[in-house]
């Protein structure tokens, strides 16, 4: 089984939206794609959540680049409001 799909059937609301790493890290991607580079180009207001909460984190995890683990977080609480919500030992817990 690919491990990369995700059965239809599952009962998991996380798994409604999966998130696959591209298996690339920040580094490797082009500059003007990287978080930093495009806050830096169109400011806070104008990049998308998954931006912003990339930044926080800083890096990702092995096998999950930090945009990636960023978007997972805001697709398990659902925006970023709502992680802003959550206590700290859960987000620890988060491994992506």
């Amino acid at each position: 089984m690919n491990k990369n799909r995700i059965s239809e059937k599952s009962d998991d609301p996380l798994l409604l939206y999966p998130v696959v790493s591209a298996g690339i890290r920040v580094h490797d991607m082009p500059k003007r794609l990287r978080p930093r580079e495009l806050v830096d180009r169109f400011g806070v207001e104008s990049v998308s959540d998954d931006v912003l909460v990339a930044i926080l984190l800083r890096s990702g995890v092995k096998g999950v680049n930090v945009i990636d683990l960023a978007r997972q977080l805001l697709n398990r609480y659902g925006s970023l409001t709502a992680m802003s919500r959550a206590n700290v030992e859960e987000l620890v817990g988060f491994r992506g």
